[in-house]
């Protein structure tokens, strides 16, 4: 309900009284008998205007997003593309099965016969190692390098050097032919039975 309010001037000013009454009185007096025009707020209206506002600041904050969004795309995009091509082929790429291999590095020298030992991680190196490092651990040209060489002898490259490059990987050091990777689905004992191999290799080719 709508209310205006008179002020009665004839009592005391230290007994004014606020009288309440309802519509349709529209005004007010003040002291000197002036009317004064009530002004009356629409509720509706300033709730539209406020939910305007906050749309805005909404709309404002989604634009800063997308363009900030844009932004972080742009520089990982970037980023890739500069950096992809400079560690990309760090890791040298197995050989297509269909590929032609690659002529070895070395000419290995076979040793009379094989070990137990040697003889099963012979077949392990065949099935897993060949395709880069080439038969007979000779290497492979542009591929992967040879494991009957100098920097393979033992006091150089001891048995555990082996175990880890295989377990973990290994980057380049000694050629040019990018980090190993990890080659996987080969035990610790397999691994000891490649090592015997090589060993044996190696031994066949006077590196001790």
């Amino acid at each position: 309900m709508d209310f205006a309010c008179v002020i009665d001037h004839n009592l005391r000013m230290d007994s004014l009284r606020l009288l309440i009454i309802p519509n349709p009185l529209p005004k007010c007096t003040d002291p000197t008998g002036t009317r004064i025009t009530s002004k009356r707020f629409n509720l509706t209206d300033v709730q539209r205007k406020a939910a305007g506002v906050e749309r805005r600041k909404r709309s404002n904050q989604l634009r800063r997003n997308a363009v900030f969004l844009y932004l972080a795309a742009a520089v990982l995009l970037g980023g890739f593309l500069f950096f992809g091509d400079r560690f990309g082929d760090q890791n040298p790429s197995v050989p297509d099965d269909d590929a032609e291999p690659g002529p070895p590095i070395v000419t290995v020298a076979l040793p009379q016969s094989f070990s137990g030992r040697a003889n099963l991680g012979r077949q392990i190196f065949e099935d897993n190692c060949v395709v880069c490092h080439g038969k007979d651990a000779a290497g492979q040209e542009g591929v992967a390098p040879p494991l009957i060489h100098m920097h393979y002898r033992p006091d150089h490259h001891d048995d555990e050097a082996i175990q880890s490059a295989v377990a973990r990987g290994v980057k380049q050091h000694h050629w040019t032919f990018g980090d190993m990777p990890p080659v996987e689905g080969i035990s610790r004992r397999e691994v000891v039975n490649i090592v015997a191999y090589i060993r044996e290799l190696q031994r066949a080719n006077d590196i001790n």
